[in-house]
């Protein structure tokens, strides 16, 4: 489970990575559109999945994670505006 925690963490700085030093190329060629459209339904996912794996939490924070997920999704979805 680590290993595959770390390998998560390596993905998504490599992603940044591609975001803040390719910007340009992120926002316009087919790849790099379909890498963000993949980042933008993984946040989005990722937030619906919060509350049905994490059911423990308080709704207090099961909300502060949804919204941070959620926040995660519109930023991505912010490449597709003109």
């Amino acid at each position: 489970m680590q290993v595959m925690n770390l390998m998560l963490v390596l993905v998504f700085l490599l992603m940044a990575g591609l975001q803040v030093l390719l910007p340009g190329e992120m926002a316009t060629t087919r790849l790099g559109r379909l890498l963000t459209a993949g980042l933008t339904a993984f946040w989005l996912v990722r937030a619906i999945l919060q509350p049905v794996f994490w059911r423990t939490l308080s709704k207090a924070t099961n909300g502060a994670f949804i919204g941070l997920f959620m926040l995660g999704a519109g930023l991505h979805a912010l490449a597709f505006q003109p």
